[in-house]
């Protein structure tokens, strides 16, 4: 029995491009990235495409000024709650939907505006994680939403929508036949 292990080793892109064209980043991504392909996040294109903002949409009384997210529980928040709670219970995957103005990389790929490299062997999703998220977007006394524990599950079934619509759109994590 031959146990040696072999890495095969794979490089992808993972966080923000350098790039406000989603072509242009699109092209750099398939040259570099051609086996592991992830859609391109474009900080520079828009503020919506920042790190905690691009996941944001939806989200129950979520105001943003600037960079600041933040919840204000008199915008229309329990309205919002109440509809991310039954999307969540009811597996509505479309509560998730990301917008082109919060993803044009996505977007584009989406509208097939994207041709990937033949030699693709997996379509890799982008999300922001739940405990980046919760600590970054903050309630009305400016408290990470973490500490609040109704707001620590909306924050966790926020983002489970938010992959789970990647997935049922473009079979994100899925391996693609080679």
């Amino acid at each position: 029995m031959n146990s040696e292990f072999r890495a095969n080793w794979q490089p992808f892109c993972l966080g923000a491009t350098p790039f406000a064209d989603s072509a242009k980043a699109w092209q750099a991504l398939n040259q570099r990235f051609d086996r592991l392909v992830g859609w391109p996040q474009l900080a520079r294109r828009s503020r919506f495409e920042g790190l905690y903002v691009q996941f944001s949409e939806r989200f129950p009384g979520l105001v943003s000024r600037g960079d600041i997210l933040w919840v204000d529980p008199r915008h229309n928040y329990e309205h919002d709650l109440q509809a991310l709670y039954l999307a969540y219970l009811e597996g509505d995957s479309q509560h998730g939907r990301i917008e082109p103005a919060y993803a044009q990389g996505l977007a584009d790929l989406l509208a097939g505006r994207v041709a990937l490299p033949e030699s693709t062997a997996m379509l890799l999703g982008r999300l922001t994680g739940p405990i980046s998220w919760g600590v970054s977007v903050v309630d009305a006394n400016r408290r990470a939403l973490l500490h609040d524990r109704l707001l620590a599950d909306a924050v966790a079934k926020h983002l489970y929508l938010k992959a789970r619509w990647q997935e049922s759109n473009y079979g994100a994590w899925a391996i693609l036949p080679s």
